[in-house]
């Protein structure tokens, strides 16, 4: 669902590609449109201002340059920057802090006791990564959250069966609580988040669920464990 109409993946390519096939299909689409030459990269822009005349962007470029456009489009990107949350007497923790923003693969975590803050997407790959090789992996959560899984009945993928024109006129005839009720009482079926602690206060609908297939066979079998928030650290 995420590749562009007019230009599809190829058909070896997996439907949740891995993240070096993601920029291999983006490239080959800037490449097959030409969109490479009339691209500036590492180009600072220093000021973005409207020209009141005829409404069209002034951009000023750190070379002093100024270029005129008809549109103009802001692509920082949510994840750009790392968020720290405030935590009470982590600078006396003498184990190893890193952010999600900083994880490539498993490689060092080999016979650690592994924390987790967190309960998103991030987090959960992390700890399934990690779990057959850490000696505990521990995930904290402050409210919970729905899991939702990539693969459906059948063993297709869950967007290409939810996003269809059925369901968007399902979704705006049903009854918001009805849709909830619905969709909780699925992931319900595949996972009790009443049992593994993971139910949170918000419907299924209310916020963005956390996306991932192994956790329920990892937490039954002891790989990872859920706990609470956490309050303070210690050495």
């Amino acid at each position: 669902m995420m590749a562009y109409s007019d230009f599809p993946p190829p058909a070896e390519y997996a439907n949740f590609m891995h993240h070096s096939k993601v920029i291999e299909y983006i490239k080959d689409y800037a490449k097959h449109y030409g969109l490479v030459e009339k691209i500036r990269f590492n180009t600072t822009v220093k000021r973005i201002s409207r020209n009141e005349d005829d409404g069209k962007y002034l951009v000023s470029l750190e070379s002093g340059e100024i270029e005129e456009f008809d549109k103009l489009m802001l692509c920082t990107g949510h994840h750009a920057q790392p968020s720290y949350p405030e935590l009470k007497n982590l600078d006396k923790f003498k184990g190893q802090v890193r952010h999600a923003y900083d994880y490539t693969n498993p490689s060092g975590y080999e016979g650690k006791d592994v924390f987790l803050l967190g309960i998103g997407n991030s987090a959960l790959d992390i700890a399934v990564d990690i779990a057959k090789i850490a000696k505990s992996v521990t995930i904290s959560t402050r409210r919970g959250t729905w899991i939702f899984n990539r693969v459906s009945q059948g063993g297709m993928p869950y967007d290409v069966q939810l996003f269809s024109r059925y369901y968007d006129v399902l979704l705006k005839t049903v009854p918001w609580t009805l849709a909830n009720d619905f969709m909780e009482h699925r992931l319900q079926q595949r996972m009790d988040h009443d049992i593994y602690g993971l139910r949170p206060d918000h419907r299924f609908f209310q916020q963005h669920p956390t996306v991932n297939d192994a956790l329920a066979n990892l937490l039954c079998a002891g790989y990872i464990t859920v706990t609470e928030d956490i309050d303070t650290f210690t050495e």
